[in-house]
């Protein structure tokens, strides 16, 4: 008995110390369990949910190793969620080395984070200007590819809204006036006397806590400070962001305005007097 159970036994032993020399795609970071992968950033929709939780997109599956998304992206920063629930303590594919330009469609190396997305301060990856974007992101090789689709393209909502307010916004707590419906649209006549930041919001009851920016129903420019009227023309349309996030704003110059917002064909038009 004693000499089957030594040589056995050796086998086992060697075993045991020599598998995970072998085979390194037991480790997490080469080989990770992935099965969804979310964006999240002031690119796409923002940053955080009403109960702080990353405010995130789901990305779509299109193979054993491959995601991809197809739509509308700002100016701004993205960072990938890799858990079934995004987690910001979580699992997150980030730039290696600092804050990195993804639109550039080649295929980019991606860092496995296993600790969290870094916060505030942590790598990001960044999305240079307005417009229609087809990411995917290949868990095999470990890269991610940015490719530019197209121009921003419209994006409506098929919302309802009983109530649309204009909010000036470059001040502690925001200022709301209410629109009037005519049809498809949304409108207000207004004079200002002096240079504004405004936005919309399409909810009942007008924004009145300006320290509590969650909603679904904000109406934002595509870029912060976003003018409303090129040089030497007296009438514009600007396609607007529509979502949770309520970080940017529209610039307006001093002077008399009879502004249309029309939800869903993503548009909002600015004509001064």
């Amino acid at each position: 008995m004693k000499s089957n159970i030594i040589p056995l036994f050796t086998v086992m032993l060697c075993a045991i110390f020599m598998f995970p020399f072998c085979d390194d795609t037991l480790k997490i970071e080469n080989n990770p369990n992935i099965t969804s992968v979310f964006m999240v950033g002031d690119a796409l929709k923002g940053w955080t949910d009403y109960d702080k939780s990353p405010l995130a997109h789901p990305m779509l599956r299109t193979g054993d190793t491959t995601f991809e998304f197809m739509g509308n992206l700002t100016t701004g920063f993205l960072k990938f969620s890799c858990d079934e629930i995004p987690d910001w303590d979580g699992r997150w594919y980030l730039p290696p080395d600092g804050d990195t330009r993804i639109d550039t469609g080649a295929a980019i190396k991606m860092s496995f984070s296993t600790g969290g997305d870094g916060g505030e301060d942590g790598h990001k990856w960044v999305i240079s200007d307005n417009a229609l974007y087809h990411i995917t992101i290949d868990k095999t090789h470990g890269t991610i590819k940015c490719l530019r689709k197209g121009d921003y393209a419209p994006q409506g909502t098929s919302d309802v809204f009983s109530h649309m307010w204009l909010i000036f916004c470059d001040i502690e707590r925001p200022y709301a006036e209410a629109m009037t419906k005519s049809g498809e649209n949304w409108t207000i006549t207004r004079n200002l006397s002096g240079s504004r930041y405004i936005k919309f919001y399409g909810e009942t009851l007008e924004r009145t806590d300006w320290d509590i920016p969650y909603s679904l129903k904000w109406f934002c420019s595509l870029s912060d400070g976003e003018t409303v009227l090129d040089d030497g023309v007296n009438t514009g349309t600007r396609n607007f962001k529509y979502g949770a996030d309520n970080t940017f704003s529209w610039f307006l110059l001093a002077g008399d305005y009879v502004i249309t917002l029309n939800p869903g064909l993503g548009k909002v038009t600015f004509t001064r007097n």
